[in-house]
């Protein structure tokens, strides 16, 4: 029983595999025959077929992928023909290990040896094998695609300048992937990809850009190669074996590498951005907090990780980051602002609430929100002393004394809070809410002439 369990086994094995040959030798057919369209379609059959499957040989395999890729390629599916290059790349350049499945007798080919070892030492498997690749596309594909990722670069570089965001943006993928399959430096691509969908307000595909990034430690650091020419001038160089055979041709001298500065910071602010402006909160909480600890220095980061927490509903987490830099002293205008804000709302101590608006309106004499809201606080206490005063509308002495008594403490308040309304309205003079103040402020504190030209300003910019 465990013999014919055995057998059947292998058979449905063996189907899978007749199968799969079918579909790779058909995506190869298509190909030569210049069917691209069918050679795609045979080409993602296989691909499903072999992803989980260790009996084709590596030459079968490297001739499926050559063929599977260049009709991507031709077809303009260059992220799929840069993934299908990228695993022909390592087929072709990095070793392999064989071993013969005892029960199927079948080869078995990995092309990772921790895997190897893994499946080969709990199954039924002879002794593995190291083997050397043979490199019979690639050579020629490299170029190919080197020329084509040059080509879709000066693309991208065009459509940014041309503001044309989108295509920028796909063009500049489009180079990551091309360059990643031939083992080019290719994540910068990636990330200026990130930035045209930024600038085109695609925030979805800007947040998937850079938070591959940051998971995968990006900061743009790179190695560049220079030498200078004739005349004195820098030249940049691919690599250094370019610049050294340059250098012993005497046509250029004094090379030496030099380190591009990180983009890490960028980075994570564009991260924060995209995250708010697509209100993709749950994300950005992860975001800022590694943000956070990275560049606490870093005011627009700091910014953005406290908006992160207003609009994420962590109120306390919040206020807990805005107090972290008012302590270590390196708090904005709009920090202060907004935690005196926070304890404004919350019927906090009016004095210590005016502490927090006062600093911020040193820090920025033109803040407007401080301003606005140092006029509005100081402003509190009038919605009670109006109720006193309709409470006291009648003819007795006592009611004309109490109402009086009102008036005076609103107009008062109005004399406080009216230099903050005054210059908030200087800052922004179509914003109607503050004109309206000023039209009450006015006409409480009898300033006739300011609340008829206040009156006019109304009528003539509703």
């Amino acid at each position: 029983m465990k013999k014919i369990t055995s057998i059947l086994a292998g058979l449905a094995f063996v189907g899978v595999i007749s199968a799969q040959e079918a579909e790779m030798k058909a995506t190869q057919a298509a190909f030569k025959a210049n069917n691209l369209e069918l050679a795609i379609t045979e080409g993602r059959k296989a691909m499903d077929l072999i992803n989980n499957n260790r009996s084709v040989k590596p030459d079968d395999l490297a001739d499926f992928y050559a063929a599977y890729a260049q009709a991507a390629f031709r077809t303009n599916r260059h992220d799929l023909a840069g993934t299908v290059i990228e695993r022909l790349n390592h087929l072709e350049t990095q070793d392999y290990w064989v071993a013969t499945n005892r029960d199927t007798r079948q080869d078995e080919f990995f092309f990772n040896k921790t895997a190897a070892e893994t499946i080969t030492n709990t199954g039924n498997y002879s002794r593995l094998k190291q083997q050397k690749p043979k490199s019979k596309h690639m050579p020629e594909l490299r170029g190919i695609i080197a020329t084509a990722a040059q080509d879709a670069l000066s693309q991208a570089n065009t459509s940014y300048e041309a503001q044309n965001f989108t295509q920028a943006g796909d063009k500049f993928v489009e180079t990551y992937h091309l360059a990643k399959a031939i083992d080019s430096p290719s994540d910068l691509y990636y990330y200026y990809g990130g930035v045209a969908y930024m600038s085109a307000k695609d925030y979805k595909k800007a947040t998937e850009i850079f938070n591959h990034l940051i998971d995968e430690e990006f900061t743009g650091v790179r190695t560049i190669y220079v030498a200078k020419d004739a005349q004195g001038n820098d030249v940049t160089f691919s690599n250094k074996e370019d610049m050294d055979a340059q250098i012993r041709l005497n046509l250029y001298k004094d090379g030496r590498t030099q380190q591009t500065e990180s983009v890490e910071q960028d980075l994570y602010q564009n991260a924060l951005y995209v995250m708010l402006n697509d209100e993709n909160y749950e994300n950005a909480v992860k975001y800022a907090e590694a943000a956070s600890r990275k560049y606490p220095d870093n005011e627009n980061i700091q910014q953005m990780v406290s908006a992160v927490y207003l609009r994420s509903g962590q109120t306390s987490e919040f206020e807990k980051s805005l107090k972290s830099r008012i302590d270590n002293n390196t708090a904005s205008s709009q920090d202060y602002f907004n935690y005196a804000k926070t304890l404004d709302d919350r019927e906090a101590d009016s004095q210590e609430v005016m502490r927090y608006y006062q600093r911020s309106l040193e820090l920025d004499a033109n803040n407007k929100n401080a301003l606005m809201n140092t006029g509005f606080h100081i402003m509190k206490p009038e919605k009670d002393l109006v109720a006193e005063m309709n409470a006291n509308l009648g003819n007795t002495a006592k009611e004309k004394r109490i109402y009086e008594e009102n008036k005076k403490k609103r107009a008062d308040l109005y004399k406080a809070a009216l230099p903050y309304f005054e210059r908030a309205f200087e800052q922004d003079k179509s914003d109607m809410q503050v004109a309206t103040i000023l039209r009450t402020a006015y006409e409480s504190l009898e300033m006739d002439d300011k609340y008829f030209e206040m009156r006019k300003h109304i009528e003539e910019n509703r």
